[in-house]
């Protein structure tokens, strides 16, 4: 399974949009997020939610997620990220997961997310 999250968010005038994004399987994660060329999180623990900003201030940009999973359960192997973003009106979800061979190893996950 690819571990790519690529999609078109069609944005509502006069909404603000958020984006959320949940490391699962109670493993680890780390991500940087970037809306365009500009750094929203460069460094951040765990799941999060974000707000950014009103929607007509989006359209043409990318937001870009890069996160980092990291296989700490004794019990299993399995990793997985899963993303929400919505404007209150729409919403968009969806997710990725992989089984790591090893304990201990980490997945890399990549969101791409274009506003029209």
């Amino acid at each position: 399974m690819s571990k790519n999250f690529r999609r078109a968010f069609f944005t509502t005038p006069n909404q603000t949009v958020e984006f959320e994004l949940t490391t699962g399987d109670a493993q680890f994660g780390v991500s940087i997020v970037k809306l365009g060329e500009k750094a929203l999180i460069e460094s951040h623990e765990g799941s999060f939610r974000l707000s950014l900003g009103q929607a007509a201030a989006l359209v043409g940009k990318e937001l870009r997620c890069h996160t980092i999973v990291n296989d700490i359960r004794p019990e299993h192997d399995h990793t997985s990220v899963s993303y929400r973003i919505s404007d209150g009106l729409n919403t968009v979800e969806g997710g990725r997961e992989e089984e790591v061979q090893n304990k201990g190893d980490v997945a890399f996950y990549r969101a791409a997310i274009s506003f029209r």
